[in-house]
């Protein structure tokens, strides 16, 4: 997991961030996201979603499609954001 960032001590600190942060998100303590949670987490980071848009994402995040999102869902879809952003800006065309 997060193999982006090397292995070692650096690719088991972000996974120690992340873990924080899946906790801070799942209010009830129940071990996953729901629409509610994951729509009040993203407010934290001034990302304001409604419901109806959360519940929009879902499918791509929610993978075993039991409705709610795991850590290890959690950090697939984190992971596949930041490669995302990473190699876009990494690899954008810049003129000479």
């Amino acid at each position: 997991m997060i193999a982006y960032l090397g292995k070692g001590s650096r690719e088991l600190a972000a996974k120690e961030k992340m873990k924080l942060l899946f906790e801070a998100f799942d209010s009830d303590g129940g071990g996953n996201l729901d629409v509610e949670e994951l729509t009040e987490g993203l407010q934290t980071f001034d990302i304001y979603l409604t419901k109806q848009q959360v519940k929009a994402l879902m499918p791509d995040t929610d993978v075993d499609g039991d409705g709610v999102v795991s850590f290890e869902e959690f950090i697939a879809q984190i992971e596949e954001v930041i490669l995302k952003e990473w190699f876009e800006n990494e690899h954008r065309y810049v003129p000479a």
